[in-house]
């Protein structure tokens, strides 16, 4: 059983890597996104946090939770390379 749970978060996280990965170069084409605050980031990182799946969660509450987390680490990294931006340009 354990070895089932271990490959299903593996899998998981293979998952929302890729989906992560797909987000990120479709909105690199599309220069659109406003600026973001690093008090917004640290509120949703806090609210959102990066977390392994409990046992007693369901497929969908997993799916959920990961398309949640994953839009955060969006925004991180789209904070940060703004950071970078406005610090290069300075």
């Amino acid at each position: 059983m354990w070895t089932l749970l271990i490959t299903s978060v593996y899998l998981l996280r293979i998952c929302v890597l890729r989906a992560k990965n797909e987000v990120l170069n479709l909105m690199n084409t599309s220069n659109i996104t406003p600026l973001i605050s690093s008090a917004l980031v640290e509120s949703l990182d806090a609210m959102f946090p990066d977390s392994c799946p409990r046992l007693d969660d369901k497929d969908r509450m997993v799916w959920f939770r990961a398309g949640q987390r994953a839009v955060v680490d969006y925004l991180i990294e789209q904070h940060k390379r703004q950071n970078e931006t406005i610090l290069g340009q300075k």
